[in-house]
């Protein structure tokens, strides 16, 4: 019974068309495994004994194809290397002017240093308020408790253009489109509030949001649907005056929450810390008109939470924005410009050192651009890189676990393989990805990577096929 099930799953594997490399087995190939992902589509597939680095099952592996959120493996396996797990970013606040009687006489600098977990709510310790009661707090210390001028905001870090390369127009005013700011705030991000009315096709209206100034004029043209979908979207720009809504939200609803993309972060921070020290006004910084020269005098630094849990936030639930900041904080750390075009060299220059990445296009470090092309041997070449490395618990630790945590809480759930998958996902339009490691009943690893590309069925049937091929792959290891 043994050698005929061992027979039985190989044969199945050739009937899904992998290639299959194995002591005393020739190559194979036959048609490609398209994961019920329908005519025209696109797959690739590979698994890999890590201890022996010998690969299981290959097909396709140097086909090129868009990573969607799988890119986020590379990009936080890089960060994990080039800043270490106990990097933390900071954002600098200094005085200039004089401090008397608990006023200060001038005005308050914060300078931004590219931290992307500033008020954000995925950490306790990174919510607003409390984010803004230990800068007060630390002020008050310096015997700060108001600000007779302005607070003025450095945002020379980042001067770049605010969005990559193939940023798509659809995503740059959502919440899951935002970008990359000098003193990022909020998650860069804020809700909009709409009421839809009991019948289908019937016009939505804009009740509420949370963007206080910084308010664009809105052109709402969403309409009630007989479905349970957020299916709307907001497109904008940060210097544009007026953004528009589109889509649908369920009927019957008096207040329905959507988030979108924050225009201006640093201002929004900057307002908020204004109403703290009942400062005058917030402004951009500008040495000349602030005549305060080498009268700036450090008062306090804002310290993140530690790279290893920003990178956890990244892989376990695709955070776009912490992903894009890690991406421009390597080329900082590698002696570069904070900028799109250095942090790509970086990328490339890093991952090429280390691994086969040719043909590679890379335009960010989140995957959200769906101009990003990498085949499934970078990504398989990353994980094993990774096994090997003194990071491999950490970096391990930030990834989603089947049946438990992230954007895998929801598969793998048996007790069979409950834990048994750490992975990252990546789904958009067409897209669907995950690529991460396998471990078997006695601790051995395996490194995996599925991509379907240009998918025209079902997503959900796609992520089924998947899900039953990883399985297979689990089951395989407890023989």
């Amino acid at each position: 019974m043994k050698n005929l099930s061992f027979n039985f799953r190989w044969a199945r594997c050739f009937s899904l068309g992998f290639l299959l490399v194995g002591p005393g087995l020739s190559v194979h190939y036959a048609e490609a495994q398209d994961f019920n992902a329908g005519a025209g589509s696109l797959s690739a597939v590979t698994v890999e004994a890590l201890s022996r680095g010998a690969p299981i099952v290959e097909y396709n592996a140097q086909q090129l194809m868009v990573p969607a959120s799988t890119l986020k493996a590379a990009t936080t396996a890089m960060a994990l290397e080039l800043l270490g797990p106990e990097f933390r970013f900071t954002t600098d606040f200094f005085a200039c002017g004089t401090v008397s009687a608990g006023v200060l006489h001038g005005h308050l600098l914060v300078r931004g240093g590219g931290d992307p977990s500033l008020g954000s709510s995925f950490f306790a310790e990174t919510q607003p308020e409390r984010v803004l009661d230990e800068v007060q707090e630390a002020l008050k210390a310096e015997g700060i408790e108001r600000v007779s001028g302005k607070i003025l905001l450095d945002l020379s870090l980042y001067a770049g253009d605010a969005y990559p390369d193939g940023r798509l127009w659809e995503d740059m005013a959502n919440y899951y489109g935002a970008a990359p700011s000098a003193l990022s705030w909020r998650d860069n991000s804020f809700d909009l509030y709409l009421q839809s009315p009991p019948e289908v096709g019937g016009a939505v209206t804009l009740i509420d949001h949370s963007l206080g100034a910084e308010v664009p004029a809105f052109n709402t043209r969403v309409v009630a649907a007989a479905n349970n979908k957020d299916s709307a979207y907001i497109y904008g720009h940060p210097d544009a005056d007026r953004w528009t809504i589109r889509g649908s939200i369920p009927v019957g609803r008096s207040s329905f929450r959507i988030r979108g993309a924050l225009p201006h972060p640093a201002f929004v921070f900057g307002r908020e810390l204004q109403e703290r020290l009942a400062a005058e006004g917030v402004d951009l910084w500008e040495e000349a008109e602030a005549g305060c020269g080498n009268r700036l005098r450090g008062v306090a630094t804002y310290q993140s939470p530690p790279l290893l849990d920003i990178l956890r936030v990244v892989n376990q639930r695709s955070h776009n924005l912490m992903a894009d900041h890690l991406f421009l904080e390597c080329a900082r750390q590698s002696g570069k410009a904070y900028d799109w075009m250095e942090a790509r060299e970086v990328f490339m220059a890093f991952w090429k050192a280390r691994v086969a990445v040719d043909g590679l296009r890379i335009k960010d470090g989140s995957g959200l651009s769906p101009l990003n092309l990498v085949n499934a041997r970078f990504l398989s070449e990353v994980l094993g890189y990774m096994y090997h490395s003194e990071h491999w618990p950490a970096f391990r630790s930030t990834l989603a676990v089947g049946g438990v945590s992230g954007t895998l809480s929801r598969m793998w759930t048996s007790d069979e393989f409950r834990g048994r998958v750490l992975a990252k996902s990546g789904t958009m339009q067409g897209t669907m990805a995950y690529c991460g490691y396998l471990q078997g009943p006695k601790g051995e690893w395996q490194s995996f990577v599925v991509m379907v590309d240009r998918f025209s069925e079902e997503a959900a049937a796609v992520r089924k096929s998947m899900e039953l091929f990883v399985a297979e792959r689990l089951g395989a290891m407890q023989k």
